[in-house]
């Protein structure tokens, strides 16, 4: 791992410009990022940085503004998607396929959803990606019940793989525009999800709102086009050139070399993430089992079901903590993850010893915390670990790596479930299982890296 401070600081009164907080580049050194001074070589003048113009000023604010609207916007079509009640015209069988089928494909679809932007710009693949999710969801609505296959293929193909063009849509823009204060736009932008969530995750617990999923998914194509409008703010502030003396592998890929395939670091970070999705499906799904065990008699009032939206809540909570996170390397992210993903673990480990509802209750913030916390430190490192011309295709690579564990962790912890009286304890210590290993590992790759650059300092 090679470490590269820029040393020049510009003085300008712009809330986002041409500041470096510190680049860690894995592989070989990129040579015109290179600062070679010979001893006794008189100092070059410091380089005057031009004022940022207004312009420029004003297109980070419409990206910053699209990419919070477009993720508000994505993130309620995929609740109404989730939670709308698709089984009653339908089997509970067919209702649940379909979701998985929606999970499935919006998470594997991540990795082909970066190679498309890497191509075609986030812009377009935006667009594409609202008029999947708008199309597919409204097309379904009018699909009759005896044709489940072509609803199936509608919302979980068609609209999940809208879905996973979406989710890089509203984060790429973000790495790649701003420095200085990304992590807190990485923070709003992700608020916008979280608040989707925490809303529509109240509506269920009103029993006596019911509305047909045929109805949600027609008027979800309202919301779909503010989205697909919004996509038209998210002009890059330089336009993508194209190498054509690279080969076809480099242009596909974005990239100018393969210096990020031939070391440890990317590939131990897809580790670290693959255990942490691998854990972190489970609780948010094994609370509303948890909380129905008659043998704990936790009740059914509104204090007792309220409990399946504060992880949620966490989550919200863990991202508005960053705003206050200062250190951005890789080595103090991993020191930052580490212990959040093994306390997590431990306390997980515990969940089905909980005998009082507060206690439930507790778990289920900081578990939410710890969620929040995760995934957008893991967001705001790729830039400074890999460099911002790698973006799009480490964030396909690890939304692969996430995207397989999250989709296994389900079915692994049905299978054992059946396998005990109770259902939920294996699902919980498998969980927590996973999260301690990540963490462990991410503990583990932090003291790796340090020790390489000490080697490459003294070596240089």
């Amino acid at each position: 791992m090679h470490t590269y401070v820029n040393s020049m600081a510009t003085h300008s009164d712009d809330w986002d410009n041409d500041y470096q907080e510190g680049y860690e580049h894995v592989g070989a050194p990129i040579s015109e990022n290179r600062d070679i001074r010979i001893e006794n070589e008189p100092e070059a003048p410091e380089a005057v940085v031009p004022e940022v113009t207004a312009s420029v000023r004003r297109r980070k604010i419409l990206i910053l503004v699209g990419c919070t609207v477009i993720n508000l916007c994505q993130s309620i079509v995929f609740v109404m998607a989730v939670l709308g009640k698709i089984n009653s015209d339908l089997s509970n069988k067919q209702a649940d396929d379909i979701r998985m089928a929606l999970f499935i494909t919006r998470r594997l679809g991540v990795p082909l959803a970066s190679i498309f932007m890497i191509g075609l710009g986030y812009r377009i693949v935006g667009i594409v990606g609202c008029s999947l999710v708008g199309l597919g969801l409204f097309i379904a609505a009018w699909v009759p019940r005896v044709a489940v296959g072509g609803i199936g293929f509608l919302v979980g193909g068609v609209a999940g793989l809208g879905f996973a063009f979406l989710s890089l849509t509203v984060i790429i823009p973000i790495l790649e525009t701003f420095t200085k204060h990304r992590l807190r736009y990485v923070v709003l932008v992700r608020s916008a999800e979280t608040v989707a969530a925490i809303l529509f995750a109240c509506i269920t617990l009103v029993p006596e709102i019911d509305i047909d999923w045929r109805i949600l998914y027609r008027y979800q194509l309202i919301v779909m086009v503010i989205a697909g409008a919004a996509c038209v703010l998210l002009k890059p502030l330089e336009p993508p050139t194209v190498d054509k003396s690279r080969g076809v592998l480099s242009r596909l890929l974005g990239l100018s070399d393969f210096s990020i395939f031939k070391g440890a670091p990317l590939y131990l970070l897809m580790v670290v993430y693959f255990m942490d999705q691998l854990g972190k499906p489970i609780p948010a799904y094994e609370l509303s089992t948890l909380l129905e065990d008659p043998i704990k008699q936790f009740g059914n009032d509104l204090s007792v079901r309220v409990i399946v939206v504060l992880p949620f809540v966490g989550a919200l909570l863990g991202l508005l903590a960053l705003v206050f996170w200062q250190r951005f390397s890789l080595v103090d992210v991993l020191w930052m993850l580490g212990p959040i993903n093994i306390l997590s673990g431990l306390l997980t480990f515990q969940v089905p010893a909980l005998a009082k509802v507060t206690w439930v209750a507790v778990y289920a913030v900081v578990f939410g915390m710890s969620s929040g916390i995760f995934l957008a430190l893991v967001d705001n490192v790729i830039p400074h670990a890999f460099g911002k011309q790698r973006i799009r295709i480490v964030e396909g690579i690890l939304g692969l790596a996430s995207g397989v564990g999250h989709v296994i962790s389900l079915p692994v912890s049905e299978a054992l479930n059946s396998r005990t009286t109770v259902g939920y304890e294996s699902s919980f210590y498998l969980s927590g299982s996973a999260l301690i290993t990540s963490g462990l590992l991410a503990v583990g790759f932090r003291y790796m890296l340090i020790r390489q650059n000490s080697k490459t300092e003294t070596a240089s």
